[in-house]
């Protein structure tokens, strides 16, 4: 019973909430370029047939970011569509990719120790 409905309907719901997310699939259906600013991540999305798509998300709303061989995860709030995955493809160098991973690693601890304070 587990395999056959408990699972299927997980991973329904699982792919409504999260992958038919505007954000996520104008962020994986283009080509995107991230620029770091003092206080916020800008995110470019460009398509060959559409116009561009930019957002903004302020550092101070960021939770935590995960390098990973392939993609990032920046996770920006609690709710399952506040995640955002970004390809390495998205940084010109990987020095450039490593600066900005250290500078939001360095936000998230310098947030934490403030308000711990």
């Amino acid at each position: 019973m587990g395999i056959f409905i408990i699972i299927p309907t997980v991973l329904m719901f699982g792919y409504y909430f999260y992958a038919l997310n505007p954000r996520i699939v104008m962020l994986s259906s283009g080509d995107t370029t991230i620029t770091l600013n003092h206080d916020h991540i800008s995110a470019l999305v460009t398509h060959e047939e559409r116009p561009p798509y930019k957002f903004q998300i302020q550092l101070s709303e960021i939770k935590s970011i995960t390098p990973g061989d392939i993609l990032d995860t920046i996770i920006y709030g609690n709710r399952l569509e506040q995640l955002i995955l970004i390809d390495k493809t998205a940084f010109s160098s990987t020095t450039e990719r490593f600066q900005f991973h250290n500078y939001i690693f360095d936000y998230i601890q310098q947030n934490l120790a403030t308000s711990k304070s």
